[in-house]
């Protein structure tokens, strides 16, 4: 889709943005997970830093407990887990975009840095929403049999 006379990139403003979801520093890994169970967001941010709790995180939380013998031990050790404050277990790979980023750019920084979204600002800086990794990779899938559909239509391309 680039080149002369080629429609130019979807940026990400383009696309479905979700409602920006952040938390303090202080909430605990257990209300974080209720949180993103009741809005349906992947991941979080924690206010007044650079870092992100993902649904992944929080599962690797509780494995790491199991893995070391302490989810065994009895259930305070489950207990001190949900009662970690997020930053214990969220990463600082939180990546923010403007609108006008192309959508398959910010695919392969996501990819680099393993993050499972965007925050999309404006260009105040003022969140607009975010982009989890998954409803990314459906538009840029979408796109692609659009545009697959249309040269078969139009035989673009030779069949077979």
């Amino acid at each position: 889709m680039t080149g002369e006379g080629a429609s130019s990139p979807r940026c990400v403003g383009q696309l479905h943005l979700a409602p920006v979801v952040t938390v303090s520093p202080d909430t605990t890994l257990a209300a974080a997970a209720r949180i993103m169970t009741r809005t349906g967001a992947a991941f979080v941010t924690v206010e007044g830093t650079d870092r992100v709790l993902a649904r992944e995180d929080v599962v690797r939380a509780f494995a790491a407990r199991a893995e070391d013998g302490r989810a065994d031990d009895g259930p305070t050790d489950a207990d001190q887990t949900l009662d970690d404050n997020v930053v214990v277990y969220a990463r600082s790979s939180l990546l923010i975009v403007g609108t006008m980023t192309p959508a398959i750019a910010v695919l392969g920084e996501l990819v680099r840095s393993g993050g499972p979204g965007v925050i999309v600002v404006d260009e105040r800086r003022q969140p607009c929403g975010a982009l989890r990794m998954r409803d990314l990779v459906a538009a840029l899938l979408d796109d692609l049999a659009l545009l697959t559909g249309l040269r078969h239509v139009l035989h673009v391309e030779t069949l077979g």
